[in-house]
């Protein structure tokens, strides 16, 4: 595969494939994948919070308001990311944030992925993971750390994805997209 060094970002709303999707494009391009919710758990964990939910949305609109050019510079460290070095950033959730790392690693170009999906799919994926043992409801949805997945990150995307599709399909789209 040849294309430029590239740092990509992939967003979409809980439950659209996101991580499952970034875990597979960073294995097909062979380069690391780190992702903000690695950061906010690790943090989490670190001031002894718990890791519901509520406690992680909470500490990563913390992490966002508070510095955002922190926060990001931790994820990038965390993944010992080198400039010019191709690497898989999933679950970003603001426009700052990818407004921030397009600073950092400049001149590097960087990547956006937005994956949207329907909303049948995406609830029985929540539904199937239920890793916090509660109620999917749209009170999760409606958190700051999740609305700008709604208009603002598929807008500042290069590309939008159907995260309904098979995972290995949507590899191959992205990295067709790469390449062009």
């Amino acid at each position: 595969m040849k294309f430029p060094k590239y740092l990509i970002t992939v967003s979409g709303a809980r439950g659209s494939g996101k991580t499952t999707f970034a875990e597979a494009l960073a294995q097909e391009l062979k380069v690391k994948r780190m992702g903000f919710g690695d950061e906010v758990r690790y943090r989490a964990a670190q001031q002894g919070l718990g890791d519901s939910r509520e406690v992680l949305q909470a500490l990563g609109e913390r992490l966002v308001d508070e510095s955002p050019r922190e926060f990001c510079e931790a994820v990038l460290l965390r993944a010992n990311y080198r400039p010019g070095q191709t690497l898989v950033i999933e679950g970003v959730r603001h426009v700052e944030i990818l407004q921030v790392l397009r600073e950092i690693v400049a001149p590097q170009p960087v990547f956006h992925v937005h994956l949207g999906s329907t909303e049948s799919v995406r609830l029985a994926r929540l539904q199937k993971r239920n890793r916090y043992g509660d109620q999917i409801s749209s009170a999760a949805d409606d958190h700051s750390t999740e609305v700008q997945l709604k208009d603002q990150l598929p807008v500042a995307a290069d590309a939008v994805l159907d995260g309904d599709l098979d995972v290995a399909a949507l590899v191959r789209l992205a990295v067709q997209l790469l390449e062009h």
